[in-house]
């Protein structure tokens, strides 16, 4: 991990194949709503606007579309290694992160309830194989990935998880250990150094980002419940626990009754009141449509989001997202990557970065 960012240009030259039997099948006019990239590349540069170029010659060059003059300019501006956000990430640029998918009054419900549902669900850390007392103090630590995840945190604005480096064989860069001791819930990250070995910081960066994304109240049990089923469930218990009238039909009410009594010894129905009034109101009505499979995609597109503006680098983050294991019922690989470029060569991704001062120089 010592070595990682004198591994950067290498490894990007060795993975350029990979990510371009993907990219190329992704059509310039498929990227964006407003223009094709060749014409948006010259609006901006004849405006001087030149992140926004940048940007989109980066997009043309990872879709192999780039002609010698945006190759050029494109390598020209490219950063040697990952570039530090001068800013934290706004509140109103973590708005503008937010895909346009997801239901807020849903993560609404999650941000109030995830806290009782970890708790329900957490396991003492022997169970993970780890003790506390081997967790990295984070701030300050020599390590390169410590400071790294440090940076990722702050910039985020999210609490940090415990991290613990662990040495085994299973799968998983960056694994969720939703640990729990003396009552007092410990979320926590296991990290494998030796599935990090041979990533650039760049696509660490992406890894951090990623991942710390699901820190975020609204977002944690996207990470913790391992299905969308499970998700549903989370929202319907924590309707009906505040309003009874909610009507919850089929085999559906006999689940929903029996996971309700075990999440009301751990979220009190005051704490959900308002999110849940804001999705279904107080009165009686049809069972509520919780689409959590939508929920789900738009929040690791967000997630996808957050690592692209801190890693800075379409291919390093297209490279992350074709490593991921396809899910059931989710989104393509070429799904993930072709939503990724458009939203890099988006107005809210240039937004976000010259809030965080993330612009080229």
């Amino acid at each position: 991990m010592q070595s990682v960012a004198d591994e950067e240009d290498g490894a990007a030259a060795a993975a350029s194949g990979a990510s371009g039997d993907i990219a190329i099948d992704i059509t310039v006019d498929a990227v964006t709503d407003d223009a094709p990239l060749k014409e948006l590349r010259k609006r901006y540069f004849d405006a001087n606007q030149y992140d926004k170029t940048w940007c989109v010659c980066g997009a043309l060059v990872y879709l192999k579309q780039a002609d010698a003059n945006e190759k050029q300019f494109y390598e020209q501006y490219k950063p040697r290694g990952l570039t530090k956000a001068k800013r934290a990430m706004s509140a109103e640029s973590w708005g503008k992160l937010v895909h346009a998918d997801e239901n807020r009054q849903l993560s609404a419900i999650y941000a109030a309830s995830w806290r009782g549902v970890a708790t329900m669900k957490a396991f003492p850390h022997k169970d993970y194989g780890i003790k506390r007392k081997d967790r990295r103090k984070l701030e300050g630590d020599a390590l390169l990935f410590s400071k790294l995840f440090w940076y990722v945190g702050q910039t985020l604005g999210v609490e940090l998880p415990e991290m613990f480096l662990v040495e085994d064989s299973k799968g998983g860069m960056i694994q969720l250990a939703n640990a729990i001791e003396k009552k007092e819930l410990c979320p926590s990250f296991l990290v494998r150094p030796n599935l990090l070995q041979g990533k650039t910081e760049r696509e660490v960066g992406f890894l951090c980002a990623q991942r710390l994304t699901f820190m975020r109240p609204e977002y944690y049990l996207k990470m913790l419940l391992p299905t969308n089923s499970e998700l549903k469930l989370v929202a319907l218990s924590a309707m009906v626990m505040v309003n009874p009238y909610v009507s919850i039909s089929g085999d559906v009410a006999a689940i929903v009754e029996r996971y309700q009594a075990v999440m009301q010894g751990h979220v009190s129905a005051a704490t959900v009141d308002a999110a849940v009034r804001s999705f279904v109101g107080a009165g009686r009505g049809a069972q509520p449509e919780v689409d959590a499979a939508t929920w789900s995609n738009a929040v690791e597109a967000t997630s996808h989001r957050a690592g692209l503006v801190l890693c800075g680098d379409l291919e390093a983050s297209a490279r992350m997202i074709e490593a991921e294991p396809a899910v059931a019922g989710g989104r393509t690989t070429k799904e993930k990557v072709a939503e990724m470029v458009r939203f890099s060569t988006s107005e809210a991704y240039f937004a976000i970065r010259e809030q965080m001062g993330l612009q080229i120089s």
